[in-house]
């Protein structure tokens, strides 16, 4: 029956093992007998060669012991992929935090402009209504804002780990960083398939239960070895015995038992393979939709760019118009509106294109900010 365990490479060395015994020993039939005596001895054994058990035993357990390196590997990209996510999204919360201030600072220009507008007769009273009112909305959104960051910030703390109060400085990635190339999509899923540890862990635990089948194989077969043996006994007298033993094995009959673990270990290959197969799958379809929603953020950051330059150029028209008393509060709070909806939606099609960036990593196994 195969072992449970897999054997290590120590079996392949030569077992060198001193013994010393004493013996104290009484028989009581009879008439009754006692006997003291001890000794001292050294034997070594040395299996010479086998029919291969020691070699599947020992490709198995190489083959177990890297997927888990593989799996560890895995589980550490994840952890920085979670936290690179997280960072992105407290620094995503402050930009936003940002975009609320300037919406209360331009609000502000419009209400003293309009109240201005209204002491000369430019425009009625109730324009000032208007603007109080896009104030407040103002005023009301950087709260929301400013909520956001506070919870950010503590899901990142919760995330590293971090004890103290507030966060280190965090450095904003966004005049340094470099995007990812990795070609086509088919060159995408090659990389992926080739690179990462989550299927290279399943491939691994696939060419272990091979040899754990090469195993079964071999002891419900012929199966042969060569020992070397040796003893040398020291006390209480001098000698020694030695012996190469050649044996060799075949499972006449055992109830059909080899045959039925040989069938296990088959059934629990073809289970590796369709657990391979469907990881791949998977990974392919994973890599897909990492790469196309990739793709789609960078065109949505282009766009939301170009918006919000627009955007800007006209708040700036609208605003000036209104002190030459060309338009009212009314053109400038659509302005305004037009330029918070543009800044926000600038801010999050920029973090939303590096938190795909770094998904497209971690799914094509290239290697993560920071690791």
């Amino acid at each position: 029956m195969p072992s449970s365990t897999p054997k290590s490479t120590t079996d392949c060395w030569p077992r060198i093992t001193p013994e010393y015994r004493y013996v104290d020993q009484r028989n009581t039939i009879g008439v009754g007998s006692s006997s003291r005596f001890d000794d001292l001895s050294v034997s070594s054994s040395w299996q010479i060669l086998d029919g291969g058990q020691r070699q599947y035993d020992v490709a198995r357990s190489r083959n177990s012991a890297q997927a888990t390196i593989f799996d560890a590997n895995d589980t550490r990209r994840l952890i920085i992929f979670n936290v690179t996510q997280q960072y992105l999204e407290v620094l995503r919360s402050r930009e936003l935090v940002k975009v609320a201030d300037a919406q209360i600072d331009r609000a502000q220009i419009t209400l003293d402009a309009t109240k201005t507008q209204v002491e000369l007769g430019a425009t009625p009273a109730k324009d000032i209504l208007q603007a109080e009112a896009d104030h407040a909305n103002a005023r009301v959104a950087q709260i929301s804002a400013r909520n956001s960051v506070a919870v950010s910030e503590a899901n990142l703390k919760a995330l590293i780990g971090w004890q103290e109060r507030t966060l280190p400085s965090l450095e904003d990635p966004t005049t340094s960083y470099t995007a990812i190339d990795v070609g086509s999509l088919e060159e995408a899923i090659d990389k992926g398939i080739a690179a990462r540890p989550d299927l290279l862990a399943a491939k691994k635990r696939l060419d272990a239960q091979r040899y754990g089948v090469l195993s079964a194989q071999r002891q419900a077969g012929l199966d042969w070895s060569l020992n070397l043996n040796h003893t040398l006994g020291i006390e209480p007298e001098e000698g020694e015995n030695r012996s190469l033993v050649f044996s060799l094995t075949y499972p006449l009959f055992d109830a059909g038992e080899s045959r039925e673990i040989v069938k296990q270990a088959r059934w629990g290959l073809d289970a590796q393979k369709a657990l391979f197969e469907q990881r791949v799958s998977d990974a392919i379809s994973e890599i897909e939709s990492v790469y196309i929603s990739r793709n789609q953020d960078a065109e949505r950051l282009d766009a939301s760019r170009t918006a919000l330059e627009a955007a800007r150029l006209n708040f700036t028209a609208a605003s000036e118009s209104q002190r030459e008393g060309a338009a009212t509060v009314f053109d400038v709070t659509n302005a305004q509106i037009t330029l918070v909806t543009a800044e926000t939606n600038f801010v999050q099609a920029l973090y939303d294109f590096y938190i795909s960036d770094a998904q497209l990593r971690l799914v094509t196994g290239e290697p993560l900010l920071g690791e």
